[in-house]
């Protein structure tokens, strides 16, 4: 558990991504955090049409 987590609190962590865009990014980065029981509170998500990226915090 880290350090600035108070017991019996839940951590909070924030991921951020890059990778080729294509369909389903959304759903398999949702589907793993929902398998461990985890909570998301906030999503941005952007494709950029020039480069092909996708992004997501």
């Amino acid at each position: 558990m880290p350090e600035d987590t108070a017991p019996g609190r839940p951590a909070e962590i924030v991921i951020a991504l890059s990778c080729p865009d294509r369909n389903g990014i959304v759903h398999a980065v949702s589907g793993f955090i929902l398998e461990r029981d985890g909570l998301i509170l906030d999503s941005q998500q952007y494709g950029d049409p020039a480069s092909g990226q996708f992004f997501m915090r």
